[in-house]
């Protein structure tokens, strides 16, 4: 819908307990209006580090001045824990209660789950975040290593 941001989100892990996080934040028409890739030292659990690329994701998207989002991501653990709003004091559980905390700054915050191959824009971000250190953000373009992907999703919908 007009006026409703939808953030999908990754990781990829990589050696020495390096995480890629990526990120991508598009329209309604489906253009990108915000991509970012980060390269963080982490844990090398999944559910973990796609927590992360989901915090960062909604962070660098209300950062933007989107508060209207959907926040879509592949792993299920992490949907079900944000759709219930169930998190406890580990690692994965304070940052699922760092997203919920984000619902405060937000006009509205839905969680979706998507299948993986829904979400290659932004798996294509997380690895990417390889060739970079720190964060990396573009606004309104995606860079070309993924727009390929971010096409086949515009145009396959």
């Amino acid at each position: 819908m007009e006026g409703v941001y939808k953030i999908n989100t990754d990781a990829a892990m990589f050696e020495d307990s390096q995480i890629g996080l990526g990120g991508v934040v598009r329209d309604f028409e489906g253009n990108v209006v915000v991509a970012m890739c980060n390269k963080v030292v982490g844990s090398n659990d999944v559910a973990v580090a796609e927590a992360l690329s989901a915090r960062q994701g909604v962070q660098v998207a209300l950062e933007a001045g989107f508060t209207n989002l959907v926040l879509e991501v592949d792993n299920i653990r992490v949907f079900r824990s944000l759709q219930d709003r169930r998190f406890d004091a580990a690692p994965f559980g304070i940052i699922i209660r760092d997203i919920l905390r984000f619902e405060h700054q937000c006009s509205k915050l839905v969680f979706s789950h998507v299948k993986r191959i829904g979400n290659c824009v932004a798996h294509g971000l997380a690895k990417l975040s390889q060739a970079y250190n720190g964060l990396h953000v573009w606004l309104e373009e995606a860079p070309t290593e993924v727009t390929r992907y971010v096409l086949a999703d515009k145009f396959d919908e």
